[in-house]
């Protein structure tokens, strides 16, 4: 009957329209916004001086023992952007778009600006280890507090291009001698890293070798050579030579001992004349390319006049 027809048709409606309003309602609430708690825990080492943002908001967050506790705006939606940046250290921006990331602290991991030694040996030079320590921070740097990084050092064969990177700071560069040549050296100037820059350190050249010249007082030779050893102190340098003078007043000829680089590059060391004479007081100064040094005596005699001789490599060594 007709009627039936209507009551069926009416019945299928109403089963569409409440079909279509529940599948619109598990829609609405699927793209309902999700909100992140109330608090935003951060770990990795977070200095306090630390700035944060959320997206373009400045955050207050509390620190403690290297971890940060980040209030986070009432009912804010996911996803937003973290941003971190420190004096020091290099800025990192984080995207946070879902809960599970919130579940545990964030490891922010924080890196240290950087910058970079290049090393330029010049000719002669077969200092084989650098060693790198942090004096200060920037000046910038220093009312934050941050760790000065600890010494650190590498074989300088094995740099590639003969660069380093190292957080930025000020730096005492030492150069550490193999078997061929004199003790170690440290590099008088303070060498300064700035962030993304680099610092270019010319390494000079070893007083290793045998060097031969003549002055008004006469002429003279030196040969110096040198033995790196490891003890359980660390690296020690035995170095010896043989020095040879022949002047006005008469002839030198015995063993140079106890060789020491002063930071100024110059070599200090003792020489004792192996015919039983007084010991005199040698201190010799390497020109710029390696090729030439500057000797000078001082006896331990009375009133004993010093010695001066310019020498040049011979073309042997």
């Amino acid at each position: 009957p007709a009627g039936r027809k209507e009551i069926i048709l009416l019945t299928a409606s109403i089963l569409i329209l409440l079909f279509a309003g529940l599948s619109f309602l598990m829609s609405w609430r699927g793209t309902k916004p999700k909100i992140a708690p109330s608090t935003l825990n951060l770990a990795g080492e977070i200095p306090p001086h630390s700035r944060l943002k959320l997206d373009e908001t400045a955050l207050n967050p509390t620190f403690a023992d290297g971890a940060a506790s980040v209030p986070l705006p009432k009912d804010q939606k996911l996803p937003f952007q973290l941003t971190f940046a420190a004096e020091g250290y290099d800025s990192k921006t984080l995207t946070i778009s879902n809960l599970e990331q919130l579940n545990r602290p964030i490891d922010l991991a924080p890196q240290r600006s950087r910058g970079t030694l290049i090393l330029k040996p010049q000719k002669r030079c077969d200092y084989n280890y650098i060693s790198m320590e942090m004096e200060s921070l920037l000046p910038e740097e220093i009312q934050f507090g941050i760790p000065l990084h600890r010494g650190s050092g590498a074989p300088i064969k094995e740099l590639s291009d003969n660069r380093i990177e190292l957080p930025t700071g000020i730096y005492t560069i030492k150069l550490i001698g193999s078997p061929s040549a004199t003790s170690s050296l440290t590099i008088p100037e303070r060498i300064t890293i700035r962030k993304s820059e680099e610092s270019i350190v010319l390494l000079p050249p070893s007083y290793s070798g045998q060097f031969k010249g003549t002055s008004q007082l006469g002429t003279a030779e030196i040969r110096i050579d040198t033995e790196t050893r490891d003890t359980r102190s660390g690296l020690t340098f035995n170095s010896e030579g043989f020095c040879q003078f022949e002047y006005v007043a008469g002839k030198l000829s015995g063993k140079v001992s106890k060789m020491k680089l002063d930071e100024k590059g110059c070599l200090n060391a003792r020489f004792t004349d192996s015919a039983g004479g007084p010991s005199w007081d040698l201190r010799a100064i390497l020109s710029s390319d390696g090729n030439a040094l500057e000797l000078i005596l001082h006896s331990r005699a009375p009133l004993a006049q010093p010695l001066s001789f310019k020498l040049l490599r011979k073309l042997d060594n």
